[in-house]
């Protein structure tokens, strides 16, 4: 609830901050370091690599060094117009954004220790439980918010008015939610009822939370998430049901009416495609495509140091086309592979580079396995937000970034219990 924006409002972030900290000293005063990096030695590796690269940007520099790496050249040259000697700088171009950055990563780091040493398996289950019914809560409150209801439903002034954000800032962000929520919300089809030849209450309970989540995504007006809609659909029933053995029937009956709600939706009611055309053709400075353009081009000016985490709404308009330049500014780079490379550098590259793999060698892993259901429910929603990121920013809102961290960390304990 407090988490929803990438915006720099310092308030709710801090008691979110305040909270992660006290978590994260209460887990090590139950378990020990070893411990930590006992259970996932891979994941331990580059949490501690991103913590060290983000302090590493805050530390200051002598002016021989800083004014010699690339794209520093725009700092020495504001200091030499003003006649003033070079000072000691940090790699960051704005130290106290890189600050507020690292800050961040404090309630997700939270989550994910607290999952792997604290947690029980009764706890879990009930904390996805918690996230469904919160996110049906959120489809409820969007209804509300579109129903022309008070502007007090909305939580942030930057905002998408008129749209069904509920706790967040951007439409897109919600629709990430609820698309993280779906694997969840499928895997209520508890095999036991199955078997025992009782799937009434799983079922209702299962048909009846995907339903509601789906309707609010196609309520949402996200074309990302729209888009992720039927995939999310689709590679959940594969992982979760086919893998499972569940009688096809079933299955049938269950995927009907969500294929035919998606049908009548894109074909009769919405009006995605002319949505797809307009923003291909869309040539202003907040498009996808001029955005990543402005983005590659920073990339290559400060290639391979980076400009420092945060920065990229102040390097950004150093590289937009000024001809296309509108009262619409760029808060993101909207793709987050492009925007570590940036902020990060080379470094940040190949840290991404590394998670990336160790999630395709998980994927493998549990592809075919018919244990685990949780961790692959985990892989699913991780998935849908890695695809996600390609064109938007979910994991800079806290909300979302501490929900995918709490996955990897049902995953990593789901490596730990088989070995």
């Amino acid at each position: 609830m407090l988490g929803g924006t990438s915006q720099d409002i310092v308030q709710p972030k801090l008691w979110l901050q305040v909270i992660g900290t006290l978590l994260i000293s209460f887990v090590f005063l139950k378990a020990s370091i070893s411990e930590v990096f006992q259970k996932s030695p891979y994941i331990s590796i580059l949490i501690i690599c991103t913590i060290f690269l983000h302090l590493l940007y805050l530390l200051p520099l002598p002016p021989f060094i800083w004014s010699n790496l690339p794209g520093r050249d725009i700092i020495e040259t504001g200091f030499n117009a003003a006649n003033l000697s070079l000072p000691w700088q940090p790699l960051s171009l704005a130290p106290d954004r890189t600050l507020s950055g690292f800050l961040s990563l404090i309630p997700a780091l939270a989550v994910y220790l607290v999952t792997i040493c604290l947690a029980s398996k009764i706890e879990i289950e009930i904390a996805i439980n918690a996230f469904l019914i919160f996110a049906v809560i959120t489809v409820g409150l969007g209804l509300f918010q579109v129903s022309g209801a008070e502007p007090l439903l909305y939580f942030y002034d930057e905002t998408n008015p008129g749209a069904p954000v509920a706790f967040f800032s951007n439409v897109n962000h919600q629709a990430t939610l609820l698309l993280m929520a779906i694997p969840f919300a499928i895997s209520m089809l508890n095999m036991k009822d199955w078997r025992a030849g009782e799937p009434k209450r799983s079922f209702v309970l299962s048909v009846a939370v995907t339903l509601i989540l789906t309707i609010g995504l196609m309520l949402n007006g996200s074309m990302a998430g729209y888009l992720l809609l039927l995939p999310a659909l689709g590679l959940s029933f594969w992982l979760l049901i086919v893998r499972g053995k569940i009688n096809l029937v079933w299955m049938g009956v269950v995927a009907a009416p969500f294929i035919m709600f998606l049908a009548i939706d894109a074909f009769l009611l919405n009006p995605i495609g002319a949505d797809i055309r307009n923003t291909i053709l869309d040539q202003s400075s907040v498009s996808r495509s001029q955005i990543f353009a402005g983005t590659m081009d920073a990339i290559y000016y400060f290639f391979p140091i980076g400009t420092g985490p945060g920065t990229f709404s102040l390097v950004y308009p150093l590289f937009e086309n000024i001809d296309h330049v509108t009262s619409t500014y760029a808060p993101q780079a909207h793709n987050e592979y492009l925007q570590v490379v940036l902020e990060f550098g080379l470094l940040g590259g190949i840290l991404m580079m590394a998670f990336i793999w160790w999630w395709f060698k998980s994927f493998g892993a549990y592809a075919n396995s018919h244990h685990n259901r949780l961790a692959r429910c985990a892989i699913i929603a991780t998935l849908l937000v890695m695809v996600h990121s390609t064109v938007d920013y979910p994991l800079r809102t806290i909300a979302i970034s501490t929900m995918f961290s709490f996955c990897v960390a049902l995953i990593v304990r789901s490596q730990f219990e088989n070995q």
